[in-house]
Formats: structure tokens, sequence, C-alpha cells
């Protein structure tokens, strides 16, 4: 595959000159130009050596920072490339070319660094990106056999069998172009491979496309984990943080000859990749995309959006157990598909059951999200889903992961020698405006035994019904002026229903102060109600 940033031009355009005069063959340069693309110039100048070599200096690659400065990437044959003191590696490394990475302040008139990258054989620098602190990325291709790498790296040894082989490089250096490298990395198989281009998120990642002729080129997590055939097939990576593993790696090709030229990331909190490069016949295409056949010639341009949803999400604890009205928090968990925690994705949380809730919450740099809901006055399962909103749109997209867990809600302790008993006829006009009337005891032993009988009657005519415990299953009480008693009961002489009674004992003669409520599992509700008439005792012996 021939790239088509190496298709060079015969002749040479003239550059005003502020840093150098041209001597060799063949110079890089920079040229800034005004918004409106018209003279004068902010600033061009050369960038190169003297070396008498055809080419002796390309400029492949082009970042600018926030202050203006603008980091530049090629490769020099030249011994005497313009590199500054402290600079990671100021001497030729050998061969026909070594890679360069260099700074320019922002007026172009000084170099902030300048650096060799480069082992004892031919090293170029395709593509550059920079994170918020200034690092900058570079990734190229290298036939060294001793390319500079770093402990930790993800490859530290060349993969081509034969010599000529060449693998991409990835190298991260620091904001000030010196010594020692973040990270720097091989990126290949056992044949040829070009880095081209290269971006970088906000979590560090690095993502890295090009081109491979290597059947065996490193994949993980792909979309397309087998070779498409041809001269060569695109590639597109992603690198984690420390240049130590990859996240995701996939062939992206078809039969053809194909190959990634740039690379750019969406604004997403988990960046979707979008690549562009050249295709051959039976490149891969989407059903409803632009263009979804080969249009002729020897080659088609191309453009495909690579997802990098999280990959997957799972819920802490899996399962639970509470007692009724108590908080339950569950935490989502999200990574990558290469398993490295994903910051910033908003989780939703959805809760069905014996409660219905909702919320999100964002995940923080260990890639968790918590998310609390109070759980309900009777007994009762619930079900937590929630998913990974990688696009923020709050709707579940396909390649959006999900978990799932559940909680138990179960009865609270007994409290030992708890009783209540209601006298002298309780009576109250319930929240459907029915009255109602209602007796009953229960106790507890000092060992938490229960017992007692609890009768409740709703005279209608919204909501008739005779209710009868069943049975006495806890009692709790709330100090000594609320308590709730919790059993089963039968509706109209029939079935078996979960209950509660709350009840408040606030004064001695009860009526117009005392308090009364009743729930049941079949969606009876009588509202938290003043006496209105009868009397509540709580005691605790």
């Amino acid at each position: 595959m021939k790239c088509p940033s190496e298709v060079r031009p015969r002749s040479r355009a003239s550059a005003s000159t502020r840093s150098k005069n041209n001597t060799a063959t063949q110079d890089a340069f920079v040229t800034k130009l005004n918004p409106l693309g018209t003279a004068p110039l902010v600033y061009s100048t050369y960038l190169g050596g003297n070396d008498q070599r055809d080419p002796a200096e390309d400029g492949f690659g082009i970042a600018i920072d926030g202050a203006g400065e603008a980091h530049v990437t090629g490769r020099t044959g030249s011994t005497d490339f313009p590199t500054t003191p402290g600079a990671y590696q100021t001497s030729y490394g050998g061969g026909i070319h070594d890679a360069f990475v260099t700074k320019l302040d922002a007026t172009g008139s000084a170099l902030v660094y300048s650096t060799y990258v480069g082992g004892g054989d031919n090293d170029i620098g395709y593509g550059i990106a920079l994170d918020g602190s200034g690092s900058a990325y570079v990734t190229g291709t290298t036939a060294s056999d001793h390319f500079p790498t770093t402990s930790g790296a993800f490859q530290q040894s060349p993969q081509g069998g034969s010599g000529l082989e060449q693998d991409a490089f990835v190298t991260k250096l620091n904001a000030a172009g010196s010594a020692p490298l973040i990270y720097s990395t091989y990126l290949g198989g056992s044949d040829d491979e070009r880095g081209l281009g290269i971006a970088v998120d906000l979590q560090l990642n690095a993502y890295v496309t090009g081109f491979t002729a290597s059947t065996d080129f490193p994949r993980a997590n792909a979309f397309q984990p087998t070779y498409g055939g041809g001269p060569a097939d695109a590639f597109v990576t992603k690198l984690n943080a420390l240049g130590s593993g990859l996240v995701y790696s996939s062939f992206l090709g078809g039969d053809g000859d194909d190959g990634g030229y740039r690379i750019a990331l969406d604004g997403m909190p988990q960046p979707s990749a979008y690549v562009a490069g050249q295709a051959a016949s039976g490149f891969p295409t989407t059903p409803g995309a632009y263009q979804t056949s080969f249009g002729g010639g020897p080659a088609d341009a191309f453009v495909a959006k690579v997802s990098s949803a999280p990959g997957r999400l799972t819920l802490t604890p899996p399962t639970a157990t509470n007692p009724v009205d108590t908080q339950h928090c569950v935490t989502a968990t999200v990574e990558d598909a290469g398993g490295t925690p994903v910051a910033g994705v908003t989780v939703r949380f959805t809760v069905t059951g014996s409660v219905s809730a909702s919320g999100s919450a964002t995940t923080d740099e260990d890639g968790q999200a918590t998310f609390c809901y109070m759980g309900p006055p009777l007994p009762g399962a619930d079900v937590i889903t929630a998913y990974a909103d990688a696009d923020d749109d709050a709707a579940q997209d396909p390649q959006e992961p999900t978990g799932a867990a559940t909680k138990a809600w179960v009865l609270p302790a007994t409290t030992p020698l708890c009783e209540i008993t209601i006298t002298n006829g309780g009576r109250i006009t319930a929240a459907n405006g029915d009255p109602a009337t209602f007796a009953g005891n229960a106790r507890a032993s000092a060992e938490g035994q229960t017992q007692g009988q609890e009768q409740y009657q709703d005279h209608g005519p919204a909501r008739p019904m005779n209710v009868n415990s069943i049975n006495v299953l806890a009692i709790v009480c709330e100090g000594n002026t609320a308590a709730s008693i919790y059993g089963d009961a039968t509706v109209d002489g029939q079935g078996s229903y979960k209950y509660r009674i709350r009840v408040q004992d606030l004064s001695d003669g009860g009526k117009d102060m005392d308090r009364y409520w009743i729930l049941l599992q079949n969606g009876y509700d009588s509202g938290d109600q003043k006496l209105e008439g009868g009397n509540v005792q709580i005691r605790r012996q």
C-alpha cells in the first residue's frame, strides 16, 4: 500500500523564512494563515537540517494547543536537525530517517522543544495529538529493532519477522518534550504496519488508525477479528491510558487494499471514533449508509464510525435483603470493553416491583455511580435495572450495556415487650371518605414472640370490606408514642393479605389526638387518620 502522504511533489514552492534558510534537498515547513486565508501569512518557516538526500525532511502531522503553539511530527534524515537542549533525544538515531517531534511557539519564531524519536533504522512520525496537559501522542512506523520503548508498554520489542517489515508505534511525550517518555510501544504483527492517525480522549486513551498487512495484528474486543484480505486492512486500536494494553483493537477491511489515514473523536463522555481512509472493493459498509457499494477505480475513500460505548455494567450488590421502610443503595460499575473503569458516564436506574422509582448518577473516576431509594411499607420484592447512557440522550441504545439486581423487603425485627391495645370502639374516616371502625391488641414477649388479633371494617360506600387478622408476625415500638403491627389477614373472609397497622398514642383520651393507619396488600390504604372514637395505648414493659 502506498500512503498518499508519501507521494511527494517534484517541485518546491518558495516560503517566507523566519527560523532558517533551506539548505537541504527538501525541508519540512510550518505555515500559519490568518482566519481569512489572505496575505500576509501570520508566519511561515522551514523546519529541517542540511542533509542532501531526497527527501531530507517531511512534515506529516500537526496539532495546535490552547496557547496557539504548533506541535509537528514527520521524518528527518539530517543529523543536524534542530533540537533543543534537554529534549528527549538530541542525537540522530541512525538509518535513513528518524521521526521528529517539534513544538513551535505561537509566533513561529522559536522552538519550545524539538527532539528526534528513533532507533537505528528507518522511523517516521505520521500523526500527532495532544491531551489537556500538553503531552504529545505520536504514531508512525519504525523498522528499528531498538526503537525507544518503555517498561510496561504493550509491545516492547518489534513484531516484524524478516527485518524488512515495519511496525507501527505509539509514543507519548511529556509537555516539555524531555526524558523520560511517558510511554512508548510498538504496535504490530509479523508483517508491515503504519500508524497514520491518532486521537486522545479525556481519559487519556489513545485511538490509532493506519494499515496492516499482518493477519496476526493484535486484536482485542474486535468488531472485525479476522483479516479481510488483499494487500492491507485498515486497523482501529484504542490503547489504555498507560499504553500498557488494548481497550479494543480491530481490523477494518475487505478483500482489497484498505487503510485508515485519520481518526477523530466526538464529544461524548465515552467517545466514538471516526475513521477516514482508502478502501478498495469488498470493504464493509452498513445498511442505509450514503454509499454502500464500491465506486470503481483503484480505491474509494471511506468514513467509518466505531462506537466506544461502555462494554459492561454490573450492579452491586446483585441481591440484597432489607427490612421494610429502610433505604437501599445499589452501585453500578461501568467498564469499557477491556475492563477499564469509565468515568463521566450517566447511568440511569429503574426500580419495579414493590416500589416504583427511577434516577440517574454519573460515574466517578472508578467508573462507579450509586443510586439509593426507600423501601416499601409492606414486605415485597423489587427488580433494579440500570444502563450506561453513553450518549446521554435518556434512551437506551442497543450497544449501551445494562445490568440488573434484585431486592427483597422483609419484616423488621420485633421489639421485645411491646404491647398495643385499641379500646373503646376505634373510629376514623378513611382517605376514601368512608367511615371505618377497628379494634385489636398485639403484644410481644421478652423473646420477641408475637400474638394478637386485629379487626378493621370499611363501611362503604366507596370500598366496603371486612378485615380480620390471621396472625401477628411483627410488632415494632418506636419509642412510647408510635408502633407498627405486621401480619396476614383475610378480606371479607377470603384469601391471605399482608397488612400493616401503624398507630400513635398521643394522649390518654385518644379521640382527636391518637392516630390510626392501615395498609393492605390488595392496595387499600386508609391514610393516617385522627381517631374519632376509641383510644390507642402503647406500652413497653
